[in-house]
């Protein structure tokens, strides 16, 4: 089993303790949840799980179905009771992400996912469809494209761009535009044989450019990422 927690950045650390992803290996596995005082939502492939506090004397055992990946956010005391004061709206839009975290194989799509979830049940609908719009054209277009073609596309003001950007994920546009593009390389690198011919045909170029990313975000070289393999899979959820 593998497991990754990493902590909510930006206003979702109001409402949220930490996200956590879990991806169970060929045998079922139990996972104890301490009493810690959060409510959890776990997404899976069978639906969402609501989780509400743990008693203080007892512990939660969560049952991982074999070669199913898990995905839970923890959230801090009384988040949930406040967003789902509109229970129909909580429900229907739980629906709507559940399919979007399942679906996806982006830490970063999933934890959006949950930033939208949290601004739409706050009443950031104007923000929302727009940013929605703007995450699906990067990641369809697999970071091949720049913010000036987005700009046009969107018909959206460089400022306002960057602004509401950065308050659903943390990241600039062309932060975000590296990344994806960089998941998309390091995806086909990794299920390649001919890892050379791979470096002089995927968007990086050249070696030079491919390797200074690889140092960027795993802190390795190519060669390095071959030879140790998942064990650095975690620098990519943590960007």
């Amino acid at each position: 089993m593998i497991l990754h927690e990493f902590n909510a950045n930006d206003f979702l650390k109001f409402l949220i303790f930490s996200f956590v992803l879990i991806r169970v290996g060929n045998e079922s596995q139990h996972l104890f949840l301490y009493p810690d005082g959060a409510d959890y939502l776990v997404f899976s492939k069978n639906g969402v799980q609501r989780i509400d506090k743990i008693n203080l004397q007892t512990k939660y055992q969560l049952n991982l179905e074999k070669n199913q990946e898990y995905f839970i956010v923890r959230f801090k005391p009384y988040a949930l009771y406040y967003l789902q004061k509109e229970y129909l709206k909580y429900e229907n839009l739980l629906k709507v992400i559940s399919k979007n975290i399942t679906t996806s194989n982006s830490v970063i799509v999933k934890k959006n996912s949950i930033a939208l979830f949290i601004m739409e049940l706050l009443d950031a609908t104007s923000l929302e469809n727009q940013i929605i719009n703007i995450f699906n054209l990067i990641i369809e277009s697999k970071g091949n494209i720049m913010v000036s073609q987005i700009l046009l596309q969107e018909n959206i003001h460089p400022k306002k761009l960057q602004r509401d950007f950065k308050i659903v994920s943390g990241l600039t546009p062309k932060e975000f535009i590296n990344i994806i593009k960089f998941q998309n390389a390091i995806s086909t690198f990794y299920c390649s044989v001919n890892k050379s011919k791979i470096i002089k045909t995927d968007p990086y170029y050249d070696y030079s450019h491919h390797s200074k990313s690889f140092k960027k975000y795993l802190r390795i070289t190519p060669k390095d990422f071959i030879n140790t393999k998942e064990r650095h899979l975690k620098s990519i959820f943590n960007l």
